[in-house]
């Protein structure tokens, strides 16, 4: 819950900021499952706080104006995912897996979403119909994150990681980064270095 709540607060207040001045603040996790839970967690303070406006529900997957998403499958020709609007410097066509954008609108009887992209701020639209790849983006696999690099990054441990994927958590941050430990899991960071040592050999 600290956790949750540090992220929440961080990301709150980041987001008053103007888009192209907004940091990119990043949760992650090592399983599935903890990054659903993640998701899920933060997005629920978010709307509770009123920080998301209405909704779109999608094969029982809400979609909120405000909301932050990440594509998982790439479109580089933009087969599914059109651009609205480009910045007259930016090139760049389509996404790929792991590209991060925020849902500015949406038509309900059509099922799409316009979606302004975090890297490059094209706004792109979406069919859900027909581009069924979008999932909550406030947290991530620490697999996924592997190559990636955010401004500011909030960790959880966990004792299934190894030394090398403790030091992808730790170095994927540009400003800062916030890690957090379940007491169950070690009690300070020489426990974290002996069960991150002895996973190698799980």
């Amino acid at each position: 819950e600290a956790y949750v709540n540090a992220y929440v607060t961080h990301y709150v207040a980041n987001s008053k900021e103007k888009h192209l001045m907004a940091k990119h603040i990043m949760a992650f996790a090592m399983q599935n499952k903890d990054v659903e839970d993640l998701n899920e967690m933060i997005r629920f303070q978010l709307k509770e706080g009123g920080f998301l406006g209405e909704s779109l529900s999608f094969k029982g997957k809400e979609f909120s104006i405000g909301d932050r998403v990440m594509f998982t499958e790439n479109d580089h020709r933009e087969w599914f995912v059109k651009t609205l609007e480009s910045p007259s410097d930016c090139p760049k066509i389509g996404v790929k897996n792991g590209t991060f954008g925020k849902v500015e609108s949406f038509n309900k009887e059509k099922s799409v979403l316009d979606i302004r992209l975090l890297k490059d701020n094209r706004l792109v639209r979406v069919n859900l119909k027909t581009y069924d790849h979008l999932d909550y983006g406030y947290a991530m696999t620490v697999n996924k994150a592997e190559g990636q690099t955010f401004d500011y990054v909030y960790g959880l441990f966990d004792p299934l990681m190894s030394a090398n994927k403790v030091l992808i958590w730790m170095t994927r941050h540009r400003d800062a980064f916030q890690g957090f430990v379940s007491k169950e899991h070690a009690s300070d960071i020489n426990e974290m270095a002996n069960v991150a040592g002895r996973s190698e050999y799980r």
